[in-house]
């Protein structure tokens, strides 16, 4: 039983830890967006995109 309550830890950690690693992703995502379009950047269309990854 232990061993199951271990197992479902590490479970919950690697979730935090990839949803973590997402929105890294997202922020440098926008900020490269915001340099490509500079003045005619729109984090509308950013998230857009983000969210049809």
């Amino acid at each position: 039983m232990d061993k199951l309550i271990r197992i479902d830890e590490k479970i919950d950690r690697l979730k935090k830890q990839r949803e973590k690693m997402r929105i890294q992703q997202a922020i440098l995502f926008m900020r490269e967006a915001q340099k490509i379009f500079e003045d005619d950047f729109v984090p509308d269309i950013a998230l857009g995109i983000l969210s049809e990854m």
